[in-house]
């Protein structure tokens, strides 16, 4: 059953990382969408223990604003206030989690 659901998660980074490489839109505008399209809807149960506190973390870090607008969530608020060397810093977490889910996945199967 795990294999399952890390294949699960797994393929919601790859996901991601597929939007924000063929997005031509500034780095927190990528980092944003795709968090929100793909990543937002993982939870614990998606992850090895191992690899649950990377996510959890680059999750508070990308909700670490509340919205500052009507209809602005935590997640838009932060990453327009974003540099983009955090953003880019981001990003590269996000296919580092993928690598690892990738490698757990395949040594379990």
């Amino acid at each position: 059953m795990a294999m399952l659901v890390y294949h699960y998660a797994h393929g919601k980074f790859e996901e991601a990382l597929g939007d924000m490489a063929a997005s031509a839109k500034p780095f927190g505008k990528r980092l944003c969408d795709a968090y929100l399209a793909y990543l937002a809807v993982l939870g614990k149960s998606n992850f090895p223990p191992s690899l649950w506190s990377r996510f959890e973390a680059l999750t508070l870090e990308l909700t670490a604003r509340d919205g500052e607008f009507d209809g602005e969530g935590s997640v838009q608020a932060t990453t327009r206030h974003m540099d983009g060397r955090v953003a880019a810093r981001l990003i590269r977490e996000i296919g580092s989690i993928s690598y690892s889910l990738s490698h757990h996945y395949h040594s379990i199967e």
